[in-house]
């Protein structure tokens, strides 16, 4: 039993480790991006759409033909101005996300970049920060639907430790297990819901 639970302990340490990692690599910015972005800045400010439209990949033209992005770029540049800075934010999937500081305000510059430095996908919208109001404390009385000890498996205001906070409606919500059956939340195999302290019947005898 306890070298089950040592094992189980290292697993769950290994599975953190390697969504922290994840997340860190996701944070980089990739060569591919770093030059399209500078060439895209480039031909921006010399109004030269018809080269961004070639940092296209074949299959984008098709969706996104040069007439359309000429038009969205136009558009874009007589609302916002000229591209005076970027700032590389984060890589989402395939999307990396720049904050550029125009003439006339803030857009968040999304691009896929392939490896050869062409360009899959392009999206812009206007940049808005989201200052959440300052709470002295909370007036609102909280109570758990458990008593007992529970271990809190995501939880945090950060990716690396809460999985929730990459989606707005659940940025504060939290996972919990409870490990009863020596570190484990099952009590044979944990193959059914009722072997688990997450049975109705464990709620019942543990929740208030």
């Amino acid at each position: 039993m306890a070298v089950e639970g040592n094992f189980i302990k290292k697993m769950l340490s290994f599975i953190i480790m390697a969504v922290m990692t994840t997340n860190a690599l996701a944070q980089q910015e990739s060569a591919q991006a770093k030059s399209v972005i500078m060439l895209f800045k480039e031909y921006i400010n010399a109004d030269n759409y018809n080269l961004i439209c070639d940092l296209f990949t074949e299959k984008a033209k098709i969706k996104f033909s040069p007439e359309r992005t000429i038009a969205f770029l136009d558009q874009q540049t007589r609302r916002y101005g000229k591209i005076k800075s970027t700032e590389f934010i984060s890589t989402e999937n395939t999307f990396s996300s720049y904050l550029a500081d125009l003439d006339k305000g803030q857009v968040v510059i999304m691009m896929a970049i392939d490896s050869l430095q062409k360009i899959n996908g392009l999206f812009a919208r206007p940049y808005q920060t989201t200052t959440p109001p300052k709470v002295e404390r909370n007036t609102t009385k909280l109570k758990l639907p458990f008593k007992g000890e529970w271990t809190v498996f995501w939880g945090g205001d950060t990716k690396a430790l809460n999985q929730h906070n990459r989606v707005k409606f659940q940025q504060y919500a939290f996972d919990t297990v409870i490990n009863r059956f020596n570190d484990r939340s099952y009590r044979t195999d944990g193959r059914s819901n009722t072997d688990t302290m997450h049975s109705k019947k464990d709620k019942n005898q543990h929740s208030t």
